[in-house]
């Protein structure tokens, strides 16, 4: 009899507020078989169908719980969102949310439920793949502009050799820096000094497919005063472009030669 009563006492509650049962909420995307690789965001979208302007007065329905739900294991689902908006600032009929899938997901089968905080309307996805697809390597900060995180889709290497166009004993002790970039922006950069010979072998390794510049530019060395210098001019090229693609993973041979002039100031602040 009180249990009678208390579900009489939610549907006359539930039509208070407007529910009709003409309402309802229905997820998208993410859409069947589709693949998400671990590391990269997963899209999640769903569509509130019918009138929600009576609904929406309850706090209950205006956020919404997301979970992951792993197809055929028993385990409790994986809670992607506790308290994400219900809709679009710009569009009630539409919600999306962007979750970055952990490194530490089980790949399997998956689904993606969404429902109201007041549990009176829930949808699931179609079953979708999550994959292991990448490797993900720290750089060395002391290497980059900026600490990151990147996934190697290639371990692709490229490497050469800097060495003086003429003279190149002059050179010795003398430092330069590597340049690594991709689209004009620096991945990484690395400093050697040059050797009896004004020589020095450079690599770069753990590189993802793309298109890479590679160049040379001096680091400031000083020399004790009234030592002969020599002020740094450039390289011969000035750039080399390297493209790693797939099966193309150890590029060498990527050399350049240093040209310079002989100071006679006696200062030691050429190079």
């Amino acid at each position: 009899m009180k249990k009678g009563f208390l579900l009489l006492t939610v549907l006359l509650s539930m039509m208070s507020i407007g529910y009709t049962a003409n309402q309802g909420i229905t997820v998208g995307t993410p859409y069947l078989a589709t693949q998400w690789c671990k590391g990269n965001n997963l899209d999640i979208g769903w569509s509130r169908w019918g009138d929600w302007s009576k609904l929406d007065q309850d706090p209950g329905n205006l956020q919404v719980r997301i979970v992951l739900v792993q197809v055929g294991v028993q385990a409790r689902p994986r809670v992607i969102a506790a308290h994400a908006p219900a809709h679009l600032p710009r569009s009630k009929s539409v919600g999306k949310f962007s979750w970055p899938i952990p490194l530490d997901i089980v790949p399997g089968d998956y689904r993606v439920r969404v429902m109201t905080l007041n549990m009176l309307f829930h949808s699931e996805s179609e079953v979708f793949i999550i994959k292991s697809c990448q490797q993900v390597v720290r750089l060395d900060p002391r290497l980059v502009t900026k600490a990151t995180e990147f996934a190697v889709l290639s371990t692709g290497r490229i490497g050469g050799r800097v060495n003086g166009s003429t003279q190149s004993n002059l050179l010795a002790a003398r430092k330069i820096r590597v340049l690594l970039k991709k689209a004009g922006a620096l991945v990484s950069s690395k400093e050697y000094t040059l050797d009896a010979q004004g020589s020095a072998n450079y690599q770069f390794e753990h590189l993802m497919m793309g298109t890479f510049e590679v160049s040379v530019e001096k680091v400031p060395t000083p020399m004790p005063a009234g030592a002969l210098n020599v002020c740094f001019q450039g390289t011969a090229p000035a750039q080399r472009t390297v493209v790693i693609a797939s099966g193309s993973t150890d590029i060498s041979g990527q050399d350049f030669a240093i040209q310079y002039d002989i100071a006679f100031n006696m200062n030691g602040l050429c190079w």
